[in-house]
């Protein structure tokens, strides 16, 4: 083999690495794209299941509602576009503040607490809303949160 032959052959060779890396990359470009409408199709269902689900839904981090469903219009007046933003404490009342407060700290700490637990919020209107929460610590958006699922119920007959 002369030079050129030599020449040649490296580049072919270097041309088919090449070519061979490209088809890697196209590969891995169509599973990104297939993972990202799985996702996406993920996230349209939750985003529905949280939207008829009847419950308020929220998520609660650094004190604040991150996150909170439609459902929060009915129960306590407030629009989720009124709620996202602000301290989660001010829609407590304030009888029941100290014990949320503590179940929000110790829950976030990993410490044991009952999950599912009766409390009253407070109404747009000022009226007392008598609610069931249960709730548990989860990730959201790389920090630790508090998921919470409230539902309306009646007075308890000791109040």
């Amino acid at each position: 083999m002369n030079k050129d032959d030599d020449s040649t052959e490296r580049i072919l060779s270097e041309l088919m690495e090449l070519h061979e890396r490209v088809s890697e990359v196209q590969k891995l470009e169509i599973e990104r794209k297939k993972a990202e409408n799985m996702v996406r199709g993920i996230e349209e269902k939750l985003h529905e299941l949280f939207n008829e689900t009847g419950q308020v839904i929220t998520i609660v981090q650094d004190r604040r509602i991150k996150y909170v469903n439609p459902s929060v219009e009915e129960l306590i007046g407030y629009t989720p576009e009124e709620l996202i933003g602000t301290l989660f404490a001010k829609h407590i009342h304030p009888d029941e503040l100290p014990r949320l407060a503590k179940n929000y700290l110790q829950r976030l700490a990993g410490e044991d607490i009952p999950n599912v637990y009766k409390s009253i919020l407070k109404h747009k209107n000022g009226s007392d809303v008598h609610v069931e929460i249960k709730g548990c610590a989860i990730h959201w958006e790389g920090k630790i949160a508090d998921f919470g699922i409230a539902r309306k119920i009646d007075k308890p007959n000791n109040e």
